[in-house]
């Protein structure tokens, strides 16, 4: 199985959901890469990699969860792991605008740090509005999600998702946070890409 990871906002490709999916699924090819700060840029790779590679599954952590509900391929089966569908509950409010620092090294080694502000959190609340929206019924069919009940930085997700996708696309992992701990990851992430095989 071919599986796309996106990681989340101020990430990098070498993320932890990546390193969990390495790991435990070694006959299975992982892809990853730096996502581009700017929105509309990332969901235009994250579409063109998905239509021209084959992509099986797609796996997206925080703000690359979002990204992956954003694809145009419906009937592509996705994962989102505490994704941010709600930007404008968490940029300005539990995540500062201004300049971020990545969390984790990038490809390039000049990428340090970046700025965001009213425009981004605009730009990528349209996007998120759009797709929550009016959910194509083969998007609802193929998505997955798990959300941390104690998620500190996505606080609205958990509520919005369940609304949304209902209870039996929905995995709640109780107490844990935005950040999944590795065993968590292992425990939730790897049986259910295993299920959707």
């Amino acid at each position: 199985m071919k599986i796309l990871n996106i990681h989340g906002f101020a990430s990098a490709g070498e993320n932890g959901v990546y390193k969990v999916l390495k790991k435990n699924l070694e006959n299975d090819e992982v892809i990853t890469f730096d996502v581009p700060v700017n929105c509309s840029e990332a969901i235009y790779i994250i579409n063109y990699i998905v239509d021209n590679y084959g992509i099986d599954l797609v796996v997206g952590n925080s703000l690359g969860g979002l990204y992956a509900l954003c694809l145009n391929n419906k009937s592509v089966r996705r994962i989102l792991v505490n994704p941010c569908v709600d930007p404008s509950s968490v940029f300005g409010k539990t995540v500062a605008l201004g300049r971020h620092k990545f969390s984790s090294p990038r490809q390039n080694p000049k990428e340090k740090d970046f700025s965001i502000d009213d425009y981004f959190v605009e730009s990528v609340s349209r996007f998120a509005k759009d797709a929550l929206s009016n959910i194509h019924p083969m998007t609802l069919k193929n998505t997955y999600i798990i959300v941390g009940t104690k998620d500190e930085i996505c606080t609205t997700t958990k509520d919005i998702v369940l609304e949304k996708f209902g209870e039996d696309h929905v995995t709640l992992i109780e107490g844990a946070k935005h950040v999944l701990t590795e065993e968590q990851k292992e425990e939730t992430i790897i049986p259910l890409v295993n299920k959707l095989r």
